[in-house]
């Protein structure tokens, strides 16, 4: 490939190759960085020694000559099982046992009362939410068999503010909160434990709503609690229970 040069007086290599040591090789052409290379969309362009590649990026995968987005079957849960998944070009049809799929909400959705859009932004519960009662400041309280919200260890009850934000101070430890009543500074809680906050509580218990600090008082129920109702200064209590601070009490009191 090389050509005798009367004005070097020398040999030259010829037009579209370069010297390489004694020989003269052809000049490879990025493709890449002209732009010439014709890869699908989303694909990326590897320039070779010879010619290019196109490759798919690792969040996508090739399919019908195209880069596709991969399917994350954790960020669609579905109520139930998923048995099949097809892939047409940038669409994934999903078939199983599921009647509803959709994005991760964990154990509580707030929803816009008019369109019932959910509301973005909240932290996800990790685990059931069983009751739920406004603070009125804006803000609610959450009872259940949950373990953490929002990433944060939280064992049955959480207190979410007016912000959407999980309180970062109010806590206390319960496990099995099926029902909550909130009357002036104090919240009520019934279910199926036995302590709260470490201390001694059957079925029922009186907590601080601006502290979390469990109260003094201690009904003592011998079953579980499953409905509070407050009226006026009384507290109505229902459930499987026979009684209630030591009285005969069959599953309904005041």
């Amino acid at each position: 490939n090389a050509v005798c040069s009367e004005v070097k007086k020398a040999c030259v290599c010829s037009p579209f190759t370069t010297a390489v040591g004694d020989d003269c090789l052809p000049i490879v052409a990025d493709e890449c960085a002209l732009a010439t290379a014709n890869c699908p969309s989303g694909a990326l362009c590897l320039d070779q020694e010879v010619g290019f590649a196109c490759v798919c990026p690792s969040s996508m995968a090739a399919a019908g000559g195209k880069c596709t987005p991969n399917v994350v079957v954790d960020a669609l849960p579905a109520a139930a099982d998923v048995r099949a998944v097809a892939l047409d070009g940038d669409t994934a049809w999903l078939g199983g046992a599921f009647t509803a799929i959709g994005p991760r909400s964990g154990g509580l959705v707030a929803t816009d009362a008019k369109s019932g859009v959910p509301v973005a932004g909240l932290p996800q519960f990790a685990g059931a939410v069983s009751a739920v009662v406004a603070d009125g400041a804006g803000g609610w309280f959450a009872g259940g068999t949950f373990t953490h919200v929002g990433g944060y260890p939280r064992r049955g009850l959480a207190h979410i503010t007016a912000k959407g934000e999980l309180d970062p101070v109010w806590q206390v430890e319960v496990n099995g909160v099926t029902e909550l009543a909130l009357n002036g500074a104090t919240l009520y809680l019934g279910g199926t434990f036995g302590q709260v906050g470490g201390k001694s509580r059957q079925g029922l218990a009186a907590v601080s709503a601006a502290t979390a600090q469990v109260l003094p008082w201690n009904a003592d129920v011998s079953g579980t609690v499953h409905a509070l109702v407050v009226a006026g200064a009384r507290l109505w209590v229902g459930g499987s229970f026979s009684s209630v601070g030591g009285k005969a009490r069959a599953n309904l009191t005041a």
